[in-house]
Order: C-alpha cells, then structure tokens, then sequence
C-alpha cells in the first residue's frame, strides 16, 4: 500500500473516530458498561488516541498546510487559544493537571482534526449518507422512547452512580409518554442538535427524490418536537428564517453576510430580552408552559458572574481553564459566560470572532450549501444564550466544514 494510500484512510479513520467520538459516546458507554461494569474507555483516552493519530499523519505526510477558504484563520483561532491556555494554566495553579490536558482534547484537538482532515479527499455523499443513516436511527429510537415512556437504554447512571443522562426527571418520565428524549445523546438538547443538522442535510443530499426528502424531514421535525426542549425550537425557528433570508436574490452575496450578522445579534438580544423578562418563573413541570427553568439559570448566572469576579483580573482575562462539565462546580448554561470562565474576555472574542469568520467564508460561496451551512453555525449564537456549545455543536460545525471543504460537494449549487 502507498503512503499516500494509508495516510487517505488514516484520515478517515480519524473522522470517523472524531464522531463517533462525540456523537455515539453514549451506546459506547452502555456496551461497556453491560461488558464491563464500568467505562474502561472513557473521553479523555478516545482523545489521547485522536492525538496519535494526528501525530502519525504529520509524520507521514510532512507536507506543508493547504490552507484553503478558513485554514488560515483556524490556525491563527487555535495560536491565540493556546495561549491563553497558557497564561490560565500559570495564573490559576488549582487547577487539577486532569482538566489541563483534558482542556486541550476538548478545545484545540477538535480544530486539529479539521485542518489534518481539510488536506485529503473526503466522499461528501457517503459520509452525508453515514450520518442521515445514524440521524433516523436516532430519530427512530426518540420514537420509541415518547410512546413507550422509557428510555430503552439499560443504564442511566456510570459505575461511580453519576447521571449519564442530562434530563431533568420533573419534565420526562410523566404521565403516559416521555417529554424530553435523548435518542442517542445524552439529553434532549443534544438530541435535537443533531436532528436539526439532520434536516440541513436532508435538504443538501444529491439526487434524492422530493418525497424521500420530505418523509425524512417531517420525521425529524416530530423526533425534534419530542425531545421536548425548547432552546432547540428556537434555534430550528432561527435556521429556518436566516435560511430564507441568505436565498434571497436581490441581497448581494457580500451585504448577505452583513445582514446576517445583525440579524443574529438582534436575535441573540430578543432572546436575551425574553428571558430576562419572564420574572420569577412559574413550575408547572409541563416542558411547554414550565418557565422555572429560566429563573434558576438566571440564579445560576449570577452566581458564575460572582466566581468570574472573584478570580482576579488575569483570569478575568485569560480564564479560569475551566468550563461547565469539567472542572467548574457552578452549572453555567450560557456559552458566553462558559467561555469568559474558560478562557476569559480574551477567549470569548476570539471565539464570536473566529466563527463569524468561518459564517463569511460559507455565505460568500454564494451557494445554497453555504447559506444552510452559515445559518446552522450562527445558530450556535442564540442557541449559546441559554446553553453551552458544547462540543456536540463543535463537531457538527466541524463535519459542516469538511463537507463543504470537499471538492464534490453533496448539494447542487445554486449560485446566488
């Protein structure tokens, strides 16, 4: 076998595992734990693999970095992150060695995967086709967790006795059908994420009669509606009209960016506004009439605004090097705050910054793959008003970039 030969499937073999990774850790976590007894796999080792793999098609290739439409800005975002991983790392000493590394899996290996992943050939239809095939699995398993009023998985807690679904038992579980399912995912929020990437690509496959099209997008619209989460409504409702605007022909393809950004602030803002305006929150455990939720992440956020105040001006600045599920004791639920805790003010912009670039790089393609594309990544921007990114979102944007990187892309361009 060529070098060149290897180092093509090497590459696949680290997106595939990059995914599987991030988006089917929860089946793998139930085989092991029902073979096992406990995770003998955990993230933290699936990342350390994802390194090697990194390192070894370095080794091999020793080519110089084609940068491509968002190369450049993608190493300049990873440069500028490392550091102020760096200064967190001096200035914050408790921070346990664990969360140090485990910093650099989550945060800076996901965009290494990118750029390693941008440099070979990728076949956008068939791994378009893997993961529509894992989305109506997943949609199917949603349906049968409503109905069935169970979550059809034998473990809901590790071998530690932590939750291993993040689904709060006062909206699920209720009555005769089940309101938040995870599907696949851990929670409802996740679950919905991946549907709605779902339909996008749906509606980007090539050659698939409209039929097909529309039976698997009206099943994913109802899997959505039962993961019960009504950030994820939101962001659907958002993708759906950015969509519609980006499409629009008598917008130049330059003021479509410019726009688009306003409007996803104006967005960001209304949502905001909603939520500050909802008072005390009334508890009627019901997903779509229940506003408790709002008042306690509003409780939260004042509490996480308190430790970032408290941690001194460097952290202030640089962060903590800590985020909501590793590390940081407080629950967060708000992207901006998680990354001002993170990696400070300094992080934060270089965060709103990067991935409005890459939105710019996607909406001057002028093509309908990169209007629906741009619509799903500025999402992150309110959905992030009310929840954590998280690296479920991280991946999907990451896949949406590879598949946009492909020189056949799975969509017919429809120049704009």
């Amino acid at each position: 076998m060529s070098k060149q030969k290897l180092c093509d499937i090497t590459t696949r073999i680290l997106l595939f595992w990059h995914m599987m990774m991030w988006i089917l850790y929860m089946p793998i976590t139930q085989m092991q734990l029902a073979l096992f007894g406990r995770r003998v796999v955990t993230l933290f080792h699936f990342g350390v693999v994802e390194v090697v793999i990194i390192l070894l098609l370095v080794r091999w290739n020793s080519y110089i970095v084609r940068y491509g439409k968002y190369g450049k800005i993608t190493l300049a975002f990873l440069a500028a992150f490392l550091g102020t991983w760096i200064i967190s790392f001096m200035t914050n000493s408790s921070v346990a060695a664990y969360w140090r590394m485990y910093y650099l899996i989550y945060w800076i290996v996901p965009l290494l995967v990118l750029i390693i992943c941008s440099q070979r050939p990728i076949d956008a239809v068939k791994l378009t086709k893997s993961i529509l095939v894992i989305a109506v699995i997943h949609a199917c398993l949603i349906f049968y967790q409503h109905f069935a009023n169970d979550l059809l998985w034998p473990y809901s807690i590790d071998e530690e006795g932590k939750k291993l679904f993040f689904i709060s038992s006062g909206y699920y579980n209720l009555g005769k059908y089940m309101d938040r399912c995870p599907g696949l995912c851990i929670s409802g929020l996740e679950a919905g994420l991946f549907l709605v990437f779902g339909i996008l690509l749906v509606a980007i496959y090539p050659k698939m009669a409209k039929l097909k099209k529309a039976i698997l997008t009206f099943l994913f619209l109802i899997a959505i509606w039962f993961t019960g989460t009504r950030n994820i409504y939101v962001q659907i409702a958002f993708v759906f009209g950015m969509s519609v605007l980006l499409k629009t022909q008598k917008i130049s393809v330059k003021n479509k960016y410019v726009i688009g950004t306003i409007m996803t602030f104006l967005a960001m803002g209304l949502y905001l506004f909603l939520f500050s305006s909802m008072g005390t929150g009334v508890g009627t455990k019901n997903i779509r009439t229940d506003t408790l939720s709002v008042m306690l992440r509003a409780e939260n956020w004042n509490g996480v605004i308190n430790r970032i105040k408290e941690g001194g001006i460097l952290s202030i600045l640089f962060g903590q090097g800590v985020w909501q599920s590793a590390g940081f004791s407080l629950l967060i639920d708000n992207m901006y705050l998680e990354l001002i805790v993170l990696s400070g003010f300094v992080g934060c912009v270089l965060y709103i910054v990067y991935w409005l670039g890459i939105t710019r790089v996607l909406i001057l393609d002028g093509s309908t793959t990169g209007y629906l594309f741009a619509s799903f990544v500025l999402s992150m921007f309110v959905y992030g008003i009310a929840n954590v990114a998280g690296n479920a979102f991280i991946t999907l944007s990451i896949v949406i970039l590879i598949l946009f990187n492909s020189k056949e892309k799975p969509a017919e361009e429809a120049r704009g």
